[in-house]
């Protein structure tokens, strides 16, 4: 592993990388696509417009997916140019983009929890978590990535290592900023997971208060419980595989001088098979995870086939579906006063016998 003690601002592109940053410009690109589609659909179409959660989800994650599919498409046309046109690569220009792509992975990562957080105290406290708490979460499960990459690019005494992307990477040399790293991780894999838990534990709080009460609304929300749970764990199978790579890859770099994983590889070949399988997996999920938690849904999915000509719209369902808004004390006040009603008039019917 090369270390350069003297900042290099630009470097000759490492030609290795091309058929990669191809692959990362194609998928990120068309990612872009299906994130617009359901933007548009989810601010002017009733079926979302009847489901208020879904709604604000799909909008929120529909735009933070279009963010990280451009800043992926950046990252991919920063080493492209400089390779079209024989030019110098930018190294901390691409160093930068590539921070803000993964800041907005970990924001990605973290927005469902979040959602889901509040959405739970609507439910079933009546009213939404304190937005100052919600704050403060989102504070601390997205605090160890910008202590990463920030800190790394203001690092007053830096190493440049070499980069298969931008050539050299610029690396801070103060320990808690690697340590860091680790958190980082951590919370990629963790908030997913702990916003599909707090998903599971809404829905169920939801029917042991039976507050839905006919059959056709208990579907209604089977189908919006997994449609939300997709949203909430489809990054740990598509970016899990990755992360878990990225991290032994670090290790290997910072302890060991080697890539643990591909090494025996890149003995062989100038291209990394395994880190292409994970690349078309890992892009091609910001242009199909909002596509693959909505589709559940009956109607969606009919709004689906019809805008792809694949269903004519007389076959869709017909059925309206009402918004559904839940409140205890509603609940709570109607069966006081169906009790206070009941005991009157047996009295009056004891009164008359």
């Amino acid at each position: 592993m090369e270390e350069l003690f003297k900042p290099k601002y630009f470097a000759p592109v490492n030609l290795a990388y091309y058929p990669t940053a191809l692959e990362i410009f194609i998928l990120s690109f068309f990612s872009i696509f299906p994130n617009i589609y359901f933007l548009y659909k989810a601010l002017t179409n009733d079926r979302f417009t009847k489901r208020p959660m879904l709604k604000m989800t799909v909008i929120i994650l529909s735009i933070e997916y279009m963010i990280a599919s451009i800043h992926a498409v950046a990252t991919a046309l920063i080493y492209l140019v400089p390779y079209y046109f024989d030019l110098p690569i930018s190294v901390m220009g691409c160093a930068w983009i590539r921070s803000f792509f993964y800041i907005t992975l970990q924001i990605v990562f973290s927005t469902p929890f979040i959602i889901y957080i509040d959405r739970h105290f609507k439910i079933i406290r009546n009213k939404g978590c304190n937005p100052t708490i919600l704050a403060t979460i989102a504070l601390i499960i997205n605090l160890p990535a910008i202590v990463f990459h920030f800190g790394h690019k203001f690092d007053s005494h830096p190493v440049y290592i070499a980069d298969e992307v931008c050539t050299y990477q610029h690396f801070s040399t103060n320990p808690y900023i690697h340590k860091s790293q680790y958190l980082m991780m951590f919370t990629l894999v963790a908030a997913p997971i702990f916003a599909g838990l707090m998903n599971v534990y809404t829905f169920y709080a939801l029917h042991a208060q039976n507050k839905v009460a006919s059959q056709r609304r208990i579907k209604e929300q089977k189908q919006l419980f997994i449609a939300l749970t997709v949203q909430s764990v489809f990054p740990v199978f598509s970016y899990g595989p990755s992360v878990a790579t990225g991290i032994l890859y670090s290790i290997g770099k910072f302890y060991f001088q080697k890539d643990l994983i591909l090494f025996h590889v890149a003995k062989t070949s100038e291209s990394w098979p395994i880190w292409k399988y994970l690349n078309a997996i890992f892009y091609s999920s910001m242009g199909v995870c909002v596509l693959l938690s909505v589709i559940f849904i009956k109607d969606i999915r009919e709004m689906i086939l019809i805008d792809m000509r694949l269903m004519k719209p007389e076959l869709a369902t017909k059925t309206p579906i009402t918004v559904i808004t839940v409140s205890a004390n509603m609940n709570l006040n109607s069966q006081r006063r169906v009790s206070n009603k009941v005991p009157s008039v047996k009295k009056a019917n004891h009164t008359v016998m």
